[in-house]
């Protein structure tokens, strides 16, 4: 009588076998390059940010999204005559001209700016700062043939 129910319970437990792997399996990683505060991904910045607010636990952190001149002279703003950090975080980098000269007036006064992008809008920004950059492939060794 085993033989003859056998075959379904072999199909019935290889059924339940991947299923189990199929709910087991590890979720793939989304690399999707959000920059977003809420996000744990690997582009996301919720670590940064709860980092930033370990190492500077006195210090208020808050998220900004008006434009640099309308933040930094903003009258509600009287926070920023002490010395603080802007840190722009994105894929490119680039900003108006108004935006720009204001910057630099925050950067002269004493405070810090931290940008880190893929893309640079060269003729505006590169200058301004006086930063050099070179475009260097991950792979330098141009030679070399990855499957052999």
């Amino acid at each position: 009588m085993l033989k003859k129910y056998l075959p379904y319970i072999v199909f019935g437990l290889l059924i339940i076998g991947v299923s189990l792997v199929e709910i087991y399996k590890p979720k793939p990683i989304d690399w999707r390059a959000t920059f977003s505060e809420k996000d744990t991904i690997p582009y996301g910045t919720h670590v940064l940010r709860d980092l930033i607010q370990e190492v500077f636990p006195s210090n208020e952190v808050s998220t900004i999204r008006v434009p640099v001149y309308n933040h930094l002279d903003s009258r509600e703003n009287e926070e920023l005559s002490d010395k603080s950090n802007y840190f722009f975080i994105d894929r490119q980098f680039g900003i108006p001209k108004l935006d720009e000269e204001r910057l630099l007036e925050y950067v002269e006064q004493g405070n810090q700016v931290f940008i880190a992008a893929n893309y640079f809008n060269f003729d505006e920004v590169l200058d301004t700062f006086n930063i050099a950059t070179t475009a260097t492939p991950f792979f330098s060794n141009a030679d070399s043939d990855s499957l052999q």
